[in-house]
């Protein structure tokens, strides 16, 4: 409806210079390549499913060598540059939906991979950061 009939909604827009809005959409923008960068390191390791592929392996190389999570960054990132563009109370409300599951997803995923994978995923887990890069290594 937004993109249809936007005055419909129009009683949910919130005021943003337009300098923020196009840093929004220069922040997305940058997500396009970061999240290709992404699908190539992973390469064979990729799946829609939360499953092991055989001989799977630990993706240490390019953005996985400091964020075990780095598509929900992107996703994140670019669902939250979205809604600053819309600068609208309804677009804002539906990103953090779309965000809210990602930390109980990684959660999921890293039980499974420790599962899986053992000490060398957990020697892993200690020196990467979730979705942001560690500002400290453990030590």
């Amino acid at each position: 409806m937004y993109i249809l009939v936007p005055e419909i909604i129009a009683w949910a827009h919130i005021p943003l210079p337009d300098s923020i809005r196009w840093m929004g959409m220069f922040i997305a923008l940058l997500t396009v390549p970061l999240l290709a960068w992404i699908h190539i390191t992973l390469g064979r390791h990729y799946s829609p499913d939360l499953v092991m592929k055989k001989n799977h392996t630990i993706v240490m190389s390019g953005p996985y060598s400091r964020v075990r999570h780095p598509m929900y960054t992107v996703l994140l990132t670019f669902s939250t540059a979205m809604s600053i563009i819309s600068a609208n109370l309804i677009m804002i409300i539906l990103s953090l939906l779309i965000i809210i599951p990602f930390p109980f997803i990684a959660r999921h995923e890293e039980r499974m991979l420790l599962d899986g994978l053992g000490d060398d995923y957990r020697r892993y887990m200690e020196r990467t950061g979730r979705f942001f890069p560690r500002l400290r290594q453990k030590g």
